[in-house]
């Protein structure tokens, strides 16, 4: 029984509970060999893509450290510059994609020293100090990334001053000023997928505290997404972009209770694992593009400091490269999605309905291939279907896709079966509206009057 000439696509008779994501296995954090840099907190670390190292500097173990370290996924070596910035703690790095450079700027000395608003760029040889040529710098330390639109090192001003200042070797400039609220810390990273550069911060209303994610189109900060993060206290979080996935990466943490990963689907966050490292603050979290690993080292916990070494593997064998999509269909109807994936080796399809393994026979076909069809779908069929793509190796899990199932008698789409239905029914029949086609024969006559009758008693 169809009704193409009315609008049913924002009737839900039943919507299913969204149930926690199923995890990936092809994405673990790892816990690393031992040994490296001592335990320090409030350190920086940089990927550098030129040479293929994890750059790491600076931090406090009491008192602002300096020291420089490079992680080749194996170890970490220290080395020995003939020149390096002062010892200090609080500060960014970004790696200049364009020249292969690390540049760093600002921190502070800590113990009763300066905080610092200089530049220094470091080649994998040496650190050399910059002087900005037009006299200029940010007023305070805060996220950085690089920006291959700009060919430009990009900072995020923090501590409430809302400024974007952009580095292009040898002159800091004032690009932007300002955002849609005061935010408090974030991460800066550039999307490649979405060609913008995006700052996740966190802002406190009250009590409360939101997460945002913004973008910066043509000069100005823009809100594309918030969220209650259901919590009294404020957590570290650090954003990167991974191109293998085609997506943010989000690791949040804080000392007591919060290590927790996250992946951007366009959308909204979901949890991206479930196992991750101890919780943590003042550490980093940056992208080997190399190895499709993100690394962490060190940081501070409720004990004390830390000196751990961890990678994210965000390197898949298997792709979902396109994802099921939302259904809103008539009880009755038959409902399909689809999958999209991509391996090296032979891919076994799983699908399941809130997160519970669906099997072929009866109304289901499909259930371990690329397409799922339910045909007569109804009412205890709404929820949220996702598959579980694998290989020999591990597995990806799509993201989930809402099945709404429509009682085809809801005739005024509010959501509920009621004598009300049958009155606006009646009344779109005594006027012959075309709305009353029941049967969806082009025509309104009795025939739909007993076949709403009959499906109203029968119920949906």
């Amino acid at each position: 029984m169809t009704r193409a000439t009315r609008n049913v696509a924002t009737t839900v008779l039943m919507l299913a509970a969204l149930p926690a994501l199923a995890q990936s296995t092809c994405v673990q954090w790892e816990q690393k060999a031992t040994g490296g840099p001592p335990s320090i907190y409030c350190h920086a670390g940089v990927y550098d893509a030129w040479r293929g190292v994890t750059v790491l500097f600076g931090g406090n173990n009491g008192c602002s450290v300096g020291g420089t370290y490079e992680w080749n996924g194996a170890g970490w070596i220290r080395v020995q510059p003939s020149v390096s910035p002062s010892s200090r703690s609080s500060f960014d790095m970004a790696f200049d994609l364009n020249r292969g450079v690390t540049v760093l700027f600002g921190g502070n000395a800590d113990c009763g020293g300066p905080t610092y608003r200089d530049t220094w760029e470091y080649n994998g040889v040496d650190w050399t100090r910059i002087m900005s040529t037009n006299g200029l710098a940010p007023p305070a330390q805060g996220t950085m990334c690089f920006d291959p639109v700009r060919n430009q090192v990009v900072l995020a001003v923090c501590c409430g001053f809302r400024q974007t200042w952009a580095w292009d070797g040898s002159a800091w400039s004032l690009i932007t000023s300002g955002a849609p609220y005061p935010a408090e810390g974030g991460s800066i990273v550039f999307d490649e997928d979405a060609g913008v550069l995006r700052l996740f911060a966190q802002v406190r209303r009250g009590s409360e505290w939101f997460g945002q994610l913004l973008s910066l189109v043509n000069g100005v900060w823009q809100l594309d997404h918030e969220f209650n993060a259901n919590r009294s206290y404020w957590i570290e979080s650090e954003v990167i972009y991974s191109p293998v996935r085609r997506s943010l990466i989000r690791y949040d943490r804080n000392i007591h209770s919060v290590s927790e990963t996250y992946e951007w689907t366009g959308t909204d966050w979901v949890r991206l694992t479930t196992t991750e490292p101890p919780n943590r603050v003042c550490t980093f979290f940056e992208y080997d593009t190399n190895r499709n690993v993100a690394v962490m080292f060190g940081g501070h916990d409720e004990i004390g400091l830390r000196s751990d070494t961890w990678e994210l593997r965000l390197g898949s064998a298997v792709t979902v490269d396109s994802h099921p999509q939302d259904r809103s269909l008539l009880a009755g109807a038959t409902a399909s999605f689809e999958v999209s994936a991509s391996a090296t080796e032979t891919i076994t399809y799983r699908w399941r309905r809130n997160g519970t393994a669906l099997v072929n026979g009866g109304r289901v076909s499909g259930a371990t291939s690329s397409r799922l069809q339910i045909r007569g779908i109804e009412p205890s069929d709404a929820g949220l279907y996702d598959v579980l793509v694998s290989v020999p190796s591990c597995s990806e899990v799509s993201r989930g896709a809402r099945l709404n199932v429509i009682c085809p008698t809801d005739f005024n789409l509010d959501g509920t079966v009621d004598f009300f239905d049958y009155l606006d029914f009646a009344s779109a029949y005594a006027t012959e509206d075309g709305t009353a086609d029941f049967s969806g024969d082009g025509q309104v006559d009795f025939f739909d009057y007993l076949d709403f009758v009959t499906a109203f008693d029968a119920g949906c």
